[in-house]
């Protein structure tokens, strides 16, 4: 062997000694677990590309609701993620595994008082997943650099699954840095593989759309471990309540001073506040209509179908929409009672005093075919409303007499229903009366009326609700109003034309901003909502919890469904 050789290869020899040998590339795991291919609905972000190497990650994240977006559309995939939204994606993520995260009994940190986050800044700092600073704070709005991502990750997996281990020194940049064992931890596990130079770059600013995907490894060797299932991923909502009230604008309702006190100060603070919701029509029945089966308003429901004529029908349009004028509308034309029964799921609608008549049936009322209706005003001891009970203006319904007795009933049965998960339906639409909705003011019988007398009614039905036990398990709970007051008919949503009225709001078109506020088990609390929706928004919205085909107008392209803007963990 030449000396030269002899020379080179202990010059080698000496520098593997020296810095040790060139470390592999660590490799990121596949995600094949926690975000099955075909399994997976898109986010539909328009500013996600589809080239972004994250883009599937960021649906599947969006599905796990582990991560939201910043809008209805936007994920704001460039964005640097911050520690507040590290602790909230941290907290997400172990909700979504077999662990549970204990509740806060204290505040943990001085500085993100009012913070979005804090709550799960509480619940984490509880669960000794991060303490915080040296100096007793936490930095909810500091950057996270990829060095504390690393410890963040491996704390929220140890939390769960078993702890992980490194055989190796992954990186060469990261030597000293306090996070640097829980960086090897993580290079192993597969959570982060490093840069493609071999490095790591620990003080790099983590954005948005690489979070998805590090947070998408973590869970997948969760699932893969048994700690986590993709049956948990999405929204499942069970039972729907509806509450329709009556003819107030939002800032009436839901503005400085109202009324209201128990919607807005007990109830309000449970849920999600959609402010640019709105109606669909004026006057009432339009709305009603809209809501079960996406059909628009035609000049007889705009007046509110003073007589219980047959809908004369020359053919059906776009959108499943009927074409023509009347009331009760041919049995072709379906509501979403139809579909849930097809699907084999249950419905009922609850309507107030509809019993307390003495001369008219205690179940499935409305006028014959052809005659006045004699419930336009309230009548002392009977103040039920045909018009606010939209069922029985299909005769889907009520030409299946024992079906439609069944199934459209009183209020008074309500609570005995509530009782158990079985007897709840899966769909539960409830009309109070023309006092009790805020119709009247004041009411036949001395009462208030107004929103005092709505608000009233909120008070004795809804807690009932929420302890119900179909709810506590899949619940959710919508209190909206047909349509505003004060001649607002503006509308939203890119509802296409109506094919039978020119105007559905009468000078507009829609039946004006009224809001609506949605609590669930699944729904952050305490939150708004910006987004435009509309009552064709909530039957698309309540079809797609449901696996269901969209009813007329509710299939129109444009519409926004609820979404992952509004299905946000708590």
């Amino acid at each position: 062997m030449s000396t030269r050789r002899t020379l080179l290869i202990a010059v080698v020899v000496a520098a593997l000694l020296l810095y040790g040998a060139p470390s592999a590339q660590a490799d990121a795991r596949a995600i094949d677990n926690s975000c099955p291919s075909g399994q997976v609905p898109p986010a539909g972000f328009t500013d996600v590309s589809a080239t972004d190497v994250h883009h599937d990650a960021i649906d599947c994240m969006v599905w796990w609701r582990i991560a939201n977006g910043t809008g209805s559309h936007t994920y704001n995939p460039s964005g640097q993620v911050n520690r507040g939204q590290m602790a909230s994606f941290i907290a997400h993520l172990i909700d979504a595994t077999v662990k549970v995260l204990p509740a806060a009994t204290s505040d943990h940190f001085s500085d993100d008082n009012g913070n979005p986050h804090e709550a799960n800044i509480n619940r984490l700092a509880e669960a000794g997943i991060v303490s915080g600073r040296a100096d007793g704070t936490y930095g909810p709005t500091a950057v996270v650099t990829r060095d504390q991502m690393a410890t963040f990750l491996v704390h929220a997996y140890e939390y769960v699954g078993p702890a992980l281990t490194s055989t190796r020194d992954w990186f060469p940049d990261d030597d000293g840095n306090t996070h640097e064992a829980n960086i090897n931890k993580a290079a192993e596990a597969g959570f982060a593989a490093g840069k493609a130079d071999g490095t790591y770059d620990p003080t790099g600013v983590v954005i948005r759309d690489q979070m998805a995907s590090f947070l998408a490894r973590v869970l997948d060797l969760l699932v893969e471990g048994g700690f986590a299932s993709t049956a948990s991923a999405g929204v499942h909502l069970g039972h729907v309540f509806i509450i329709n009230l009556e003819n107030k604008g939002f800032d009436k309702t839901w503005g400085e001073g109202s009324p209201a006190t128990f919607l807005n100060g007990t109830l309000r603070p449970q849920g999600r506040l959609l402010t640019q919701y709105y109606g669909t029509a004026h006057a009432s029945l339009g709305n009603y209509i809209a809501q079960i089966s996406g059909q628009g308003p035609n000049p007889d429901t705009q007046a509110d179908c003073g007589t219980f004529s047959d809908f004369a029908s020359t053919g059906t349009g776009a959108y499943g929409q009927e074409l023509g004028r009347g009331c009760a509308l041919p049995s072709n034309v379906k509501t979403i009672s139809d579909q849930l029964t097809a699907a084999g799921k249950t419905w009922r609608s609850y309507n107030e005093d509809i019993g307390n008549s003495a001369t008219e049936p205690k179940t499935c009322r409305h006028p014959a075919i052809g005659a006045a209706d004699p419930t336009l005003g309230a009548r002392v001891g009977d103040q039920y409303a045909t018009r606010h009970d939209p069922f029985v203006y299909f005769h889907s319904i009520i030409d299946d007499q024992a079906s439609c007795d069944a199934h459209v009933v009183g209020t008074d049965v309500l609570s005995n229903d509530l009782a158990s998960e079985a007897t709840t339906a899966n769909y539960t639409y409830i009309t109070p009366n023309l006092c009790h909705d805020g119709h009247d003011t004041p009411c036949v019988d001395g009462q208030p009326g107004g929103l005092v007398s709505a608000d009233q009614f909120l008070h004795d039905v809804v807690p009932g609700i929420l302890a119900s036990p179909a709810f506590v398990h899949d619940g959710l709970l919508v209190i909206t109003f047909d349509e505003s007051d004060g001649g607002d008919s503006t509308g939203c949503c890119n509802t296409p034309p109506s094919p039978n009225t020119a105007q559905p709001g009468g000078s507009g078109p829609g039946g004006g901003r009224v809001g609506a506020l949605l609590i669930s088990p699944e729904i952050a609390h305490g939150t708004q909502n910006v987004t435009p929706y509309n009552h064709y928004a909530l039957l698309c919205s309540v079809e797609n919890l449901f696996g269901l085909d969209h009813l007329g107008f509710a299939g129109a392209p444009g519409l926004d469904c609820f979404s992952n803007d509004v299905y946000a963990r708590p």
